[in-house]
């Protein structure tokens, strides 16, 4: 269900020339059917298919790490960088686990995604250092945001503890 909404709310509104609800509630309905084949389809393989699965994601999921320790930590961190070093992560994660690709054989045998998250770092790290880094005026303006919503937060949480 959840997927859904987001199918309907992030692609459908976003490629539709003219969004409306009704649709977009066919949409999310019409989704959720192609989702549950989908998911059927997954559950009837073999047990060894569905743990790679998992394993993919979990994975590639810490794919994510290196990116929000930029975000927050390194003023040059570009996004160019960041959407590039994932994806990379998430390919040669998926390129290893599936045994499209194999290690290097004097490397030592970690899990597909330590691999998958060198790949990544070194590409955000070495792509960031050449494109231009997002304008310091940018960057006020996106910890304005950041400020004014935390200080709400507080003020929110303060209030309901009284």
């Amino acid at each position: 269900h959840a997927v859904s909404t987001l199918v309907a709310r992030d692609w459908y509104e976003n490629l539709a020339s003219d969004p409306d609800d009704d649709t977009a509630r066919l949409v999310a309905k019409g989704s959720v059917a192609v989702l549950g084949i989908i998911s059927y389809i997954v559950a009837i393989q073999e047990i060894s298919f569905i743990v790679e699965l998992a394993n993919i994601a979990f994975e590639g999921a810490a794919q994510i790490f290196p990116l929000v320790v930029g975000a927050f930590f390194w003023r040059s961190a570009t996004r160019e960088g960041a959407i590039a070093g994932f994806s990379l992560g998430v390919i040669v994660t998926a390129l290893l686990t599936f045994g499209f690709v194999t290690i290097p054989k004097g490397l030592p045998g970690f899990l597909p995604g330590f691999y998958g998250l060198l790949i990544n770092v070194t590409t955000f790290i070495g792509l960031s250092l050449v494109v231009d880094a997002v304008p310091d005026e940018n960057r006020s303006k996106i910890q304005g945001y950041i400020n004014r919503a935390t200080s709400q937060q507080r003020k929110q949480s303060r209030k309901s503890d009284d």
